[in-house]
């Protein structure tokens, strides 16, 4: 499982009579309300949209997919600041009543939206001033994303899936967006033009950049992917019109956090952890269908003999790739698809858990239970191990002693504490050689990344073309030099330096990393070096303090960069 180790459930859930009561309270409440008729229809909004919205508001039975259609008009109406009084009523209305019925239906539903009713009085009654600020429709925006995602969730649990991701309106919306908002777009193309790694990460369009129409991004990418980037952009075209907001306000990039982590939790408890693009899974089938050389049995080493093909002592068998933690198997299915998609032969793919969801992402590939035992039993030629969790040696160290394959790919941040320990850093950078490098497209604060390794004992067995020794995997990001203490901007925690002189001369580089990273809002200074965190391993705090172990302070704020399914 990727991530910090997760909260304890014991503090969010109910007791058994508490929800009876519950939904028996929302089955009484739940019928008897004076809904408004449809108005006409607000000119900035689609035909489409609107309609659903209407058609779902008159049904007589409730299910989930009315109250996704009211769901999605609400939501592009916020985005799109509509200001038409009867339509925000009629929408949040229906929405809301929609919920009620569903949640009296739906225990697990009705403890996901508990604390929707009171989010949606508030809503409902701001949402109608024309003075509502852009930081307070963000908050708006992502309170929805998570009834959006409680839906679609009771959707698969019902098995009565909605009609559409919730990705699939993030992406929507974002192109209304584009299309109404031209100024904003132009603002966009900056931002994206600015930072070369979020270009190659995030797989930017040029194209686009440079005028062109259609979406930012080229064709494909992970849904997982198309949720982050749209979110993303809808934050930039919003923000967009208060020039005035200014990033070195910690209020400020709190509340964009707030909106943008709100994404980032929704997705590593329904999606994954870390967000892969197509040259990770690009790379991830490429290692999966590497045929692996394994010694001979004494029987298959006599027929070859026999046959005149000679000893040796090697055979070959197809590759393969077995993921341990695999949370809910998005990663192994991404890349089994990705596999099949090049290959003559499919190569086996195999998702693993400790603790295995009852609903794994794709039917195509189930998520087991599955220890470091199960690894050591495995015959696949690489060992995929994503996000970690920080600590835990029975994910990262004991997969990485068990497994006898070829290649290890890990997804992570490398040696900050955030994933995996100390001792599997060590020992990747012992045992292995470092093949390749990718980086990954993430939220804010965070910069894993898709490290492939090859076992240095087998080097001379397979092609390793520009395998290397690790050495210090961390470099500058100015000068590229290595093998130096390096600093790591607070307030992004994806830009690092080696020293004042980098950091003088970083000025314009890191204000870019800054808006890009805050949404596109700018900052009037940035963190002085003094004020910047060490890049060195953070170990979590003991009654003990014992040393080497991070502060507190330290621990607290890498906790809150990192992903928290549970929140």
């Amino acid at each position: 499982m990727g991530g910090r180790p997760k909260r304890p459930r014991g503090g969010h859930l109910m007791t058994a009579a508490v929800v009876e009561e519950m939904v028996r309270e929302l089955r009484a409440d739940g019928h008897a309300v004076d809904l408004p008729s449809p108005p006409l229809r607000p000119a900035a909004l689609s035909r489409p949209y609107y309609s659903a919205a209407v058609a779902a508001a008159q049904a007589e039975a409730v299910d989930l997919q009315c109250a996704a259609d009211v769901l999605a008009a609400l939501r592009l109406t916020l985005a799109l600041e509509v200001q038409q009084d009867d339509w925000l009523v009629f929408l949040h209305a229906h929405l809301n009543r929609s919920v009620s019925l569903l949640r009296a239906e739906d225990a697990e539903f009705a403890l996901a939206t508990s604390k929707w009713a009171a989010v949606a009085e508030q809503m409902c009654s701001a949402s109608r001033r024309s003075d509502a600020s852009p930081l307070r429709r963000l908050e708006w925006l992502g309170q929805l994303d998570a009834l959006h995602f409680a839906l679609w969730d009771a959707g698969r649990r019902q098995e009565t899936p909605l009609q559409r991701h919730p990705a699939g309106l993030c992406v929507s919306v974002c192109r209304a967006l584009l299309s109404a908002r031209p100024s904003a777009a132009e603002g966009l193309r900056q931002l994206l033009s600015s930072t070369a790694r979020m270009g190659r990460a995030w797989d930017v369009r040029r194209a686009w950049v440079r005028g062109g129409s259609g979406l930012p991004w080229r064709r494909g990418g992970c849904l997982l992917l198309r949720l982050m980037r749209s979110r993303w952009c809808e934050a930039v075209m919003l923000l967009h019109r208060s020039p005035h907001l200014d990033a070195a306000d910690q209020k400020v990039r709190q509340r964009i956090l707030a909106f943008l982590h709100v994404g980032r939790d929704l997705a590593a408890r329904h999606m994954a952890f870390a967000i892969p693009n197509d040259a990770a899974l690009k790379a991830l089938a490429r290692h999966a269908l590497i045929a692996q050389k394994k010694p001979d049995s004494r029987r298959g080493e006599e027929r070859k003999r026999k046959r005149g093909d000679g000893g040796g002592g090697l055979a070959m068998r197809n590759g393969g790739l077995v993921e341990l933690g695999a949370h809910n198997g998005y990663w192994a299915a991404l890349t089994r698809k990705e596999a099949r998609l090049h290959a003559e032969f499919r190569p086996a793919i195999v998702a693993l858990d400790i603790s295995p969801p009852s609903r794994s992402w794709s039917r195509k590939m189930p998520v087991t239970f599955g220890s470091a035992e199960e690894v050591s039993a495995s015959a696949a030629s690489t060992l995929l191990i994503c996000m970690p969790s920080p600590g835990e040696t029975s994910l990262a160290d004991d997969a990485l002693e068990s497994f006898h394959g070829t290649f290890v790919a890990y997804v992570g941040e490398w040696y900050s504490g955030m994933t995996g320990t100390r001792t599997f850093h060590t020992k990747l950078v012992r045992d292995f050689l470092l093949l390749e490098r990718i980086a990954l497209p993430s939220w804010p604060r965070m910069r894993p990344e898709l490290f492939i390794f090859q076992r240095k004992a087998q080097q001379k067995t397979l092609a390793g073309q520009g395998a290397r020794d690790c050495g210090e995997v961390l470099a500058c990001d100015m000068c590229g030099r290595n093998g130096f203490p390096l600093w790591r901007c607070p307030w992004t925690r994806q830009f690092r330096v080696c020293g004042i002189q980098c950091y003088e001369n970083s000025t314009q580089t890191h204000h870019a990393i800054i808006a890009a990273c805050f949404c596109g809002v700018r900052a009037s200074s940035r963190p002085a070096l003094a004020e910047w965190d060490a890049c060195e391993w953070l170990e979590a705090p003991t009654p003990a303090k014992l040393p080497g172990e991070a502060s507190m302070k330290q621990w607290l704020a890498l906790a809150a960069a990192t992903p928290q399914p549970e929140a």
